[in-house]
């Protein structure tokens, strides 16, 4: 707060593990949570006051884990218990905050052979949310009311070895759905494959068919599994093809081209900022796709200088009606990451550089709508550490900027009453000094 005024920023977080054998069983108890909460204080919101908001997400979670051997493979149980709470604007004038208790059971039996692996297994969630709207409640969607989410799915898959090269998994995936009273199903195959060309070469494939409960444009933990009787499922047939080499020296080259077919819940019109998120047409049911290339390039972390580039090549198309096919919201063409670390004796170095092409959004103006793309956006993150080596443990002591470079994103543009299009930027500039400590 003393660098910035665009934003409020506040953070924590916290896991805690502790492991036993009892009776034959492997315990393991893991218990974590975190929070983060962003508020904009409209510093530089121009006259659009409808980009402000808070955006919140906070977690609890619990989970005991036992495994023990059965026969000639291994059964897992687990139970987990889950808290969530969020915050988010889905409108301007439409703020939500979604609290929630989750149960989640799961179990699983594995055996390893010398030319076959299996695995069976099911898992469920029990999801009470109680949500808390800013507006009237009345409505067809379920998004504003108490409800009860049960969803628990079966699996099995087979791993099949030729040799020391080619590896096959077929699976299949059952699911059930009941949301508010209403129920669907939907079943999944999957296949995976793995040949390896050489020692430090390989082809990898793999596709299948997917589905999830409706969802809206933004992922808040606590928002989510509503709508099912108004819209049904979101399935997705999707597959992906790579190849993957280790033969340039200290480097892992990996190539992944991928497509999705999918039908999802969108925003059937994204201009309406008064929209009723609680009405039937607030959402509508798209056939979309997406496909493109992704180029990983890792240095491993043994290595003085070690890191990773990876570069993305994308497009994302929403099926628009009427034969028309645009861009969906969140279509990004290009987008680049590159983690550099190196370690100078008691001294670790590192810099991670973003950079991503502009999404479109909806400018309304008296004339007309049309969809512009945001700005091309990039930012630089730095840290700096220092070991401490003591008999019995390490400290650390780090200091780490995030958006070294001070730069402002783009979130939105808007325009004027005299027709000019302006922007709504924010800028989150984040410094942390921290210290760690390793028993």
């Amino acid at each position: 707060s003393l660098l910035q005024n665009d934003v409020r920023i506040s953070y924590w977080d916290y896991q805690v593990r502790a492991d036993r054998r009892v009776l034959g069983w492997k315990l393991s108890l893991l218990v974590f949570g975190s929070s983060d909460d962003l508020v904009e204080t409209g510093a530089d919101l121009g006259n659009n006051s409808s980009a402000s908001g808070e955006y919140l997400a906070q977690f609890h979670r619990a989970s005991l884990r036992a495994r023990r051997p059965l026969g000639e493979g291994q059964v897992a149980l687990q139970i987990a218990f889950g808290q969530d709470r969020s915050t988010a604007p889905i409108l301007a004038n439409y703020p939500v905050t979604e609290r929630a208790l989750s149960l989640m059971p799961r179990a699983l039996y594995e055996r390893k052979g010398e030319d076959v692996d299996y695995e069976a297994g099911v898992d469920g969630q029990v999801e009470w949310l109680s949500p808390t709207i800013g507006v009237n409640e009345a409505g067809a969607s379920d998004l504003a009311h108490k409800r009860t989410a049960l969803l628990w799915g079966g699996y099995a898959s087979t791993t099949l070895r030729a040799g020391a090269r080619l590896s096959l998994t077929p699976a299949l995936r059952f699911d059930c759905y009941t949301i508010t009273g209403s129920s669907k199903m939907d079943l999944g195959p999957r296949l995976s494959a793995r040949l390896r060309l050489d020692n430090m070469t390989w082809l990898s494939a793999n596709g299948g068919r997917f589905s999830q409960a409706p969802n809206l444009g933004i992922q808040l933990p606590a928002a989510e599994n509503f709508g099912l009787a108004l819209y049904g499922l979101q399935t997705s047939w999707q597959g992906a093809l790579g190849f993957g080499t280790g033969h340039l020296p200290g480097l892992e080259v990996e190539v992944t081209g991928y497509l999705q077919r999918y039908v999802l819940t969108d925003l059937r019109d994204p201009g309406l900022l008064a929209a009723d998120p609680l009405a039937r047409d607030f959402l509508i049911r798209r056939d979309a796709r997406s496909y493109g290339v992704e180029i990983l390039i890792r240095r491993p972390p043994r290595e003085r200088l070690n890191g990773w580039i990876s570069y993305t090549l994308s497009q994302s198309q929403r099926a628009l009606g009427s034969g028309v096919i645009g861009p969906s919201d969140w279509d990004q063409r290009h987008i680049l990451n590159v983690v550099l670390g190196y370690r100078l004796g008691s001294y670790t170095l590192g810099s991670r550089a973003h950079l991503n092409t502009g999404r479109p959004v909806l400018v309304a103006g008296s004339q007309a709508e049309s969809f512009v793309r945001l700005p091309t956006f990039y930012q630089l993150d730095v840290r700096a550490e220092r070991s401490f080596l003591f008999n019995t443990f390490t400290l650390h002591v780090y200091l780490e900027v995030v958006n070294a470079t001070l730069n402002r994103e783009t979130i939105n543009l808007w325009q004027a009453p005299g027709g000019a299009v302006n922007s709504t930027t924010i800028r989150v500039f984040l410094p942390s000094l921290g210290v760690r400590g390793e028993l």
